[in-house]
């Protein structure tokens, strides 16, 4: 199991949301009670929450804009706003104003003192004592809605006052069934999606207001962080916290401590991209702010966040030290139930990750009683802490109460969230339960489960995960030996399953890509917004009726259940019909968004004779490699996980970068240990194979496949190695489904001109200076101004000219074919015909998203200019070139690189962009995966035009092989830095 290093926080503006620390039931709330306009005039209602706790809610702001109670102390207003510890508690604020008296409507005594909310906001706090003794706390907005509801409620009622305690909140926002849940909830993941596009169109891309509050605009930047790490997006999560931090930074300052909170949710989204010192360096900004911070919960948090960064790096021990400080904190505190659930979740899951299984076991048996006597048991944390009792209780071999409590998890998430990933997990977790008793045919039966909820829903597609379809694949090869009769369907359907999930940073190109796609055409807007409109109206559906089941059986209703499980078979039928509609109106859209996994058979009919293919998928348990040739399919296992596969191509690339010490020592053992690992076992399969084409697994895809070396070699003997690319002609797809859509479409009629090459921006950084690529990875993208100043101060690539005129020359075009300096603009790419030329070439830097810290697409860098657009910015990004209209046989990108200067590898990115110059209508794609000397980029690339030229019907692989052989046969220059550098990408 995998902890879930998720934002288990509650923002600054969903106390409203939470139960009352009385520990009552709630009674069904009344409507809410119009009370006119706040002094921004917005409209505001009276909300009655738990107890004698009521709220205040103004247009605009999801929060409170006041929180009111009755206290059972017979204090006077003075001495009330002088107890920091109750104002702490109940309304999370800092006070350090004075205390001054202020009139009171119906004759009440009253006194009021200015304060800091936990969001760095300013609040006021006000006590008023007549028949009853009233606290309220909330933003000055509000200060004389509160006054007139203290008011109303001094006289009439016969509830006994409950005095809240400092650890006590405001009660829920009252919910009516078919509502939104309000931010902060845990939020079903069917609602995620919707609600972050609600969010992002009220937020707005720039930091320029839009007419809400700032509160309530930094109530949903939050929100959207928050969502957006739910479902494991870290850049966009990203992305909406360093958008909040500006805010509250502009606002309030950059010592506020309400920043620390802020700070922290940054960098635990920035840890979980790996970028650890960047990561430690904001939680020490974070830590001094959040143990001064208004809101007690802040520190706390902020030692569980730490403590996940911990645990990415290994330091269990340490990281369950830091969430032991936070458990201890919150327990002293007597903190909601809720954040110490949160916490002992954490516990639970780091403790199971250090092997301590004993107190795994007891920290997620008491997260899971505060989730459900905090949430009720029909909840998202509720199921969560039931997987991981049912994977501490597998692991411990007590598999009929690991199947009891996956039976629960099951039944739960099939309540709340319907066909789904949540679902799909649970019946990974039943198979995993059936493989720990060696029961291999009811294992392979839940992993088809599985398989099935992902596949038909289009959501949960997008979102899968590659360790859940390695264990399918893996228990699907291994029934094929057990039964040599199904041997070759079960082998299919591991083929099947390894290519349904993505990579994380593709998968997000290619979101961001959809996206900008379908908002340019209206029939495409038209049919994708009724498709979400549909989902959001399943998930509604869902969670009523989670809530009405979730009822003591009394009180439950048959008639409503039936009612609600009619609408939601009734709107689910509806949604696929529309999703079929999609399929077939927009084919390529629909393949590009979420591709349907290709069988044996139709993947045999795309290849041509003497063409053998061979596709991967690597994962924390290993690497698993298929093979087809000649319509037969065959596979194995291979015990390299994905981290050992990042090690051994980091090492490989340190003999590739002669840009920093010269030319290094290629290591080329390493390299043939990786060939005989991943090719070694079908050798006498690929014999006589002219084109060997390949879809590498993750890390991989940042080292050239030429590269591989398939006999023993001797030491630095580099023109003498067996290098694949001797053996085979190669070519790379990023997918199999990318494979199926560049054969299966028509063949474009040739383009008219011959060429155009884009390079040699107009950059002045000092040459190998590479902090100005450094400090855009510190940059967010809505800066247009500063991107545009760092991109100037990127390093010159002069050279590319002449490797551009190289080309133009050898394929015929005339002298203005080559775009160079400061016509070398995003703007002249964008307003060039592009679909008239047959190649088309970009000699500049390109960015991978760690590159530009919030951006999430890899994209190519041009002159920036003078005045900076969001449109105009400098950078082409993957979803923007998808957008653009190409006839192109071949684009080449060269002074590329699938590294970034930390050396994060970004393969992966490669094939983001891959895909979207795909979209845009190119052919194949001519890739330097890492920098090239720029005579041997004019060799290879004027070289493989000349071979095509001269030998008509040559394959485009075969033509790039050539080039690189000739290469190679020049003892001086036979080190694959040389030649190895360009990968063909495409058909």
């Amino acid at each position: 199991m995998t902890l879930r290093r998720v934002a288990m926080a509650w923002t600054a503006g969903t106390a409203a949301l939470l139960l009352s620390a009385s520990g009552q039931a709630q009674s069904p709330a009344p409507q809410p009670q119009p009370l006119g306009r706040n002094l921004n005039g917005e409209d505001c209602v009276l909300t009655a929450g738990a107890g004698n706790r009521h709220g205040i809610f103004c247009a605009g702001v999801a929060s409170t804009a006041a929180d009111i109670a009755v206290l059972t102390q017979a204090k006077d207003p003075q001495e009330l706003l002088g107890d920091e510890a109750l104002l702490r508690g109940f309304g999370r604020v800092a006070c350090t104003g004075p205390i001054r008296p202020i009139s009171m409507p119906s004759g009440l005594r009253g006194a009021v003192r200015t304060c800091q909310g936990g969001d760095g906001f300013p609040r006021f706090a006000l006590a008023a004592r007549g028949d009853r003794v009233q606290l309220a706390v909330g933003h000055m907005t509000a200060l004389d809605l509160a006054r007139e509801v203290m008011g109303r409620q001094d006289k009439g009622s016969a509830d006994r006052p409950a005095r809240p305690s400092p650890s006590a909140r405001p009660p829920r926002q009252p919910q009516q069934p078919a509502q939104r849940p309000a931010p902060g909830a845990p939020a079903d993941a069917g609602d995620v999606k919707q609600r972050i596009a609600q969010l992002e169109a009220e937020v707005g891309g720039s930091m320029a207001l839009i007419g809400l509050q700032d509160v309530g605009k930094l109530d949903k930047l939050r929100e959207l962080g928050n969502s957006y790490n739910s479902l494991r997006d870290y850049a966009r999560a990203e992305d909406a916290w360093r958008r909040a931090l500006e805010m509250q930074e502009r606002l309030v300052g950059r010592d506020n401590a309400a920043l620390g909170d802020t700070i922290g949710h940054l960098a635990l989204n920035v840890a979980n991209q790996r970028r650890f010192d960047e990561a430690e360096k904001l939680f020490v900004r974070a830590d001094p702010l959040t143990r001064r911070s208004p809101d007690p919960d802040h520190y706390p948090r902020l030692l569980v966040y730490r403590g996940f960064l911990n645990e990415l790096q290994g330091k269990y021990d340490q990281a369950l030290k830091l969430v032991g400080q936070s458990i201890q904190i919150r327990r002293e505190r007597r903190e909601a139930r809720d954040a110490l659930a949160h916490s002992l979740y954490a516990e639970a899951g780091l403790a199971l990750k250090s092997g301590d299984l004993a107190r795994a076991e007891r920290a997620a048996r008491e997260a899971r009683m505060n989730f459900g006597a905090a949430y009720g048991s029909v909840n998202w944390w509720v199921a969560e802490a039931i997987e991981l009792q049912a994977d501490l209780a597998r692991r411990a071999n007590r598999i009929d109460e690991a199947r009891r409590l996956n039976t629960q998890l099951i039944d739960l998430r099939e309540t709340l969230f319907g066909p789904s990933r949540p679902l799909a997990r649970a019946f990974a977790q039943a198979a995993e339960i059936e493989q720990a008793a060696n029961r291999p045919d009811q294992a392979l039966a839940a992993w088809r489960r599985m398989g099935q909820t992902v596949v038909r829903d289009r959501r949960a597609r997008g979102e899968a995960d590659a360790n859940d379809f390695a264990g399918y694949a893996l228990a699907a090869l291994r029934q094929s030996r057990a039964d040599a009769a199904s041997a070759g369907s079960l082998t299919d359907e591991a083929f099947r399953a390894s290519q349904v999930p993505r990579g994380g940073a593709a998968a997000q190109a290619i979101g961001q890509m959809a996206a900008r796609l379908a908002a340019g055409t209206p029939e495409l807007t038209a049919l994708t917004r009724e498709l979400q409109d549909g989902y959001q109206q399943i998930d509604t559906l869902r969670r009523d009726l989670a809530t009405e089941m979730s009822k003591p059986p009394a009180a439950r209703v048959a008639a409503v259940e039936d009612e609600l499980k009619r609408r939601i078979a009734e709107t689910s039928a509806a949604v696929e019909r529309l999703d079929q509609r999609l399929t077939r109106e927009f084919p390529a859209f629909a393949q590009l968004q979420s591709p349907a996994p290709a069988g044996t058979a139709e993947v045999a009919r795309l290849m041509k004779p003497g063409e053998a293919l061979v596709t991967m998928l690597s994962s924390d348990q290993g690497t698993i490699v298929f093979l087809l040739r000649d319509g037969r399919l065959k596979a194995h296992a291979v015990a390299l996980s994905q981290r050992a596969l990042d090690t051994v191509v980091r090492e490989l690339r340190r003999g590739l970068d002669w840009t920093k010490t010269g030319e290094t020592d290629f290591d080329l053992d390493l390299s043939y240990k990786l060939y005989r690992a991943l090719l070694g076992p079908f050798e006498d399969d690929l014999a006589g194979v002219k084109h060997l084409i390949l879809a590498p697994a993750g890390p991989l895809l940042a080292i050239p496949p030429a590269v591989l070396v398939a006999k023993p070699p001797a030491p630095k003997r580099y023109a003498d190695a067996e290098w694949l690319v001797r053996r085979h002609a190669l070519s790379v797809v990023p997918s199999i489904d990318a494979l199926r859509a560049l054969r299966g479409a028509a063949q474009a009629r040739s383009a008219a001109r011959p060429f155009i090459g884009f390079g040699a921006p107009s950059f002045h950084g000092a040459p190998g200076n590479q902090n100005a690529r450094s400090q855009l990875g510190a940059t967010c993208r809505d800066r247009e101004e500063t991107i545009a100043k760092l991109l100037r101060e990127l390093e010159p690539l002069p050279e590319t000219a002449g490797e551009l005129r190289a080309m133009a020359r050898a394929l015929g075009a005339p002298n203005d074919s080559v775009v160079l300096g400061d016509a070398a603009s995003e703007a002249r790419v964008r307003r060039t015909d592009l679909a008239q030329y047959r190649v088309i070439a970009f000699a500049t830097h390109g960015l991978l998203p760690g590159d530009l810290v919030c951006d999430t697409e890899p994209a190519l860098a041009f002159t920036p200019p003078v005045k900076a657009a969001p449109e105009n910015d400098g950078l082409l990004d993957a979803s923007e070139i998808a957008t653009l209209r190409l006839n192109a046989d071949f684009v080449i990108l060269s002074a590329c690189n699938t590294a970034a200067p930390d050396g994060k590898l970004g393969g992966e990115s490669l094939s983001g962009l891959t895909r979207a110059f795909f979209y845009a209508g190119a052919r194949s794609l001519y890739a330097a995966s890492y920098p090239v000397p720029s005579e041997q980029t004019a060799q290879l690339t004027t070289g493989m035009f000349a071979e095509l030229a001269a030998n008509k019907g040559l394959s485009r692989a075969e033509a790039a092989r050539r080039a690189q052989l000739k290469l190679i046969q020049v003892r001086d220059i036979a080190h694959p830095v040389f030649w190895a550098g360009f990968v063909l990408i495409g058909d």
